[in-house]
């Protein structure tokens, strides 16, 4: 039996090596022969000119910086109404959350990008019923929240793309931890609502979230239809503008993309062994 589950351990490793390891292998494996001029159309030879010029690039640190503060600011803002979602669970022994909580994850992120483009736009619908309600004389005052240099379009995408995801994360943590249980000793001890939540059940959602915070933190940094339907033409984020240099009718620009890209996957995953370091995957 003991053998029978080694084989089978074997056979789903390679397996998931050849689906999943390899292909990303064998693509950062191009991208860097291609960002250094071995292959190409335009190859010339070995160089290291095209990491240079992206390195010395104003509009790849200024799109890096664009897409940082999105996901930051995303995830950041999604954690609040995840939060406050989640906590009621917490005095409940073993409730799973309603089915509303799960019906936002059935919209994919182009289809949320576009909904909040008609709602937030300078001529969308809440324009148009502001206008009708009489707060603003023409719809074209109010305040365009798409296509806007600080990301707002896509930040609040982004939060109602993330918030129901972290509120049944949240729910399932609470519920694995035993937080009830919890709570009820803490009571029994003289433990207020407010501090058991703040010394108690914020470190343990911080402590066992972080992974999958760190997860949607690059969800959120590489997205890339909702930057290109809600965000701007300069800076542009991150996926946009590789996206860009690699779909360019100009082939020059073509191993910049490349390169951008391979300094993107080396950063992620650098980063991410690091935050996945000696930890164990039990959420």
């Amino acid at each position: 039996m003991k053998e029978t589950d080694t084989i089978l351990s074997k056979l789903s490793l390679a397996l998931f090596f050849l689906l999943a390891c390899l292909p990303l292998l064998l693509g950062i494996a191009y991208a860097l022969a291609y960002s250094l001029g071995l292959t190409g159309l335009l190859s010339e030879g070995f160089s290291f000119k095209y990491f240079l010029a992206v390195i010395t690039s104003e509009s790849f640190y200024s799109s890096v910086w664009y897409s940082f503060r999105i996901a930051a600011c995303s995830l950041l803002l999604a954690f609040i109404p995840a939060f406050l979602l989640s906590t009621p669970f917490i005095y409940l022994p073993r409730r799973n959350p309603p089915l509303w909580f799960y019906l936002p994850l059935s919209l994919p992120p182009l289809v949320m990008a576009l909904i909040f483009f008609v709602l937030l736009s300078a001529a969308g619908w809440l324009s148009s019923l502001a206008a009708g309600l009489g707060f603003i004389d023409v719809p074209e005052q109010f305040p365009s929240l798409v296509n806007d240099s600080f990301g707002w379009g896509i930040i609040i995408t982004h939060i109602f793309l993330i918030a129901p995801f972290l509120s049944l994360l949240f729910v399932r943590i609470a519920l694995q931890e035993r937080l009830h249980s919890l709570y009820a000793l803490a009571r029994t001890l003289g433990s207020g609502k407010l501090f058991f939540i703040v010394t108690i059940w914020l470190p343990i959602l911080i402590r066992r979230g972080l992974p999958v915070f760190w997860l949607y933190f690059i969800f959120c940094f590489g997205m890339y239809e909702v930057a290109l339907v809600n965000g701007v033409s300069y800076p542009q984020a991150f996926s946009v503008l590789v996206a860009e240099k690699l779909s360019r009718f100009d082939l020059a620009t073509r191993p910049e993309g490349y390169a951008m890209a391979l300094i993107y996957c080396v950063a992620i995953i650098t980063i991410s062994v690091f935050v996945f370091r000696k930890r164990k995957f039990s959420v």
